[in-house]
């Protein structure tokens, strides 16, 4: 199934507020309160070492920047006037917010020159570098390339299977199905995907979150319903399922054997494609259960479809070896 315009969808957003930064990773406010609306729009952390002593070619403007146990130790033995000039110029590179970690609460003129910059400050009392690779990871998600696709995202058998299909394909009578049968619902409708490394993950909607849509019952609560052991927050996504109606199949080619292999490209990430004609009596819950368990074969390197088809060569075929792979990619 071709994706057509709307069903993806780039999201822009211009970034995260330092208010939302402090309460997602629980950080202390020492000063600064009334400007906790300010954005954050990078991902990159800066943790002064050359600034302090007056180099800037390579600082750029808009980064959090953090001060550790070394910082505010070299800042404390250079002289006041010294002190406030570093500080001074450091700050004029539009510092969203400064955090002080290494349980470094309070340096008194550190955080008088943040007030004159109108730069609220923040406080952990964890490790300077432990909570570095804490922040990268928070901001990398949060800045990470997102979109938004129209789709059911669940968790079958330890991986996250994206069903897409026209509205009326039964994406979510086959969700609900899966779910019952013990399979976990990350959302429905509206799923939310960042490219995080070479990975595609799957979030949900905060207003849709853990609610399937099901003609002529209406909303329906999963989570109520069938209890937090089937539902999960994110899911990294492994396979894309595309439910194809009967209207449409005669513009697709449905592989019979097995051998084919289709995909679908989301941020340039390549994702395993499988489409799946829909038609009356076809039980479509067992069906996408057996092609995730397939794929698992697959990437464990048993393909079920090629150990068939060179068995059939070398019955018709004594003393030579199948050369059908070379034919059809496995």
């Amino acid at each position: 199934m071709e994706i057509k315009k709307g069903d993806i969808k780039q999201d822009q957003a211009d970034g995260i507020s330092v208010k939302t930064l402090a309460e997602d990773l629980k950080l202390s406010v020492i000063s600064g309160e009334q400007n906790l609306d300010g954005l954050i729009i990078s991902s990159e952390v800066t943790k002064p070492g050359l600034e302090l002593a007056g180099y800037y070619k390579n600082l750029t403007f808009d980064r959090i920047m953090i001060f550790g146990k070394n910082e505010i130790s070299y800042l404390e033995n250079i002289s006041h006037d010294l002190r406030f000039m570093r500080l001074h110029e450091l700050f004029l590179y539009h510092i969203p917010c400064i955090i002080l970690t290494d349980s470094v609460k309070k340096f008194d003129d550190l955080i008088d020159v943040a007030q004159n910059f109108t730069i609220p400050v923040l406080y952990t009392d964890s490790q300077c570098n432990r909570f570095l690779v804490s922040l990268s990871n928070y901001l990398e998600t949060k800045f990470a390339p997102k979109k938004i696709m129209h789709g059911t995202l669940l968790e079958i058998y330890n991986m996250g299977v994206l069903i897409r299909g026209e509205s009326g394909t039964g994406k979510s009578e086959t969700a609900l199905e899966l779910v019952r049968r013990g399979h976990c619902l990350v959302c429905d409708d509206v799923v939310t995907l960042r490219r995080i490394g070479n990975d595609i993950y799957g979030y949900s909607d905060p207003l849709l979150k853990y609610h399937i849509e099901v003609r002529g019952l209406g909303i329906i609560d999963v989570q109520a319903l069938f209890g937090s052991a089937v539902t999960i927050q994110e899911k990294e996504v492994d396979i894309v399922i595309d439910l194809v109606p009967s209207s449409e199949q005669h513009k697709h080619h449905f592989d019979r054997l097995g051998l084919s292999f289709d995909c679908l490209d989301i941020m340039g990430v390549k994702l395993r494609k499988i489409s799946v004609p829909v038609q009356e009596g076809r039980n479509i819950s067992i069906i996408i259960e057996v092609a995730v368990m397939n794929e698992r074969l697959k990437r464990q390197g048993h393909n079920s479809s090629q150990i068939f088809i060179d068995s059939l060569f070398k019955k018709m075929n004594p003393g030579h070896v199948s050369d059908i792979a070379r034919i059809i990619p496995a």
